[in-house]
């Protein structure tokens, strides 16, 4: 998976890229964070992807899961908070 859709496709990643004004760094960038995305567990990976990556709504991630939309905010919460740990 590529993650230079970020760009614009989630509200929580637009405008990253233009921190970056250089291509190349931000090739390294993307790289970077695929590496740590890959070291998330599969859950935590595909709630980040699904909500943060892709924009899809935490309500139709939790109805789609069979959980409580509180339940699976805690739960991305959780994956945002092990992405931070990986990043620092």
């Amino acid at each position: 998976m590529r993650l230079f859709a970020f760009r614009g496709t989630s509200p929580r990643w637009r405008g990253l890229a233009s921190y970056v004004a250089d291509p190349e760094e931000t090739g390294l960038l993307c790289a970077y964070f695929e590496r740590l995305l890959a070291e998330l567990p599969e859950q935590y990976r595909d709630l980040i992807c699904r909500v943060d990556l892709s924009g899809e709504s935490p309500s139709a991630v939790a109805i789609d899961r069979g959980v409580t939309a509180n339940a699976l905010t805690v739960r991305l919460h959780s994956a945002r908070r092990r992405l931070g740990e990986y990043w620092t």
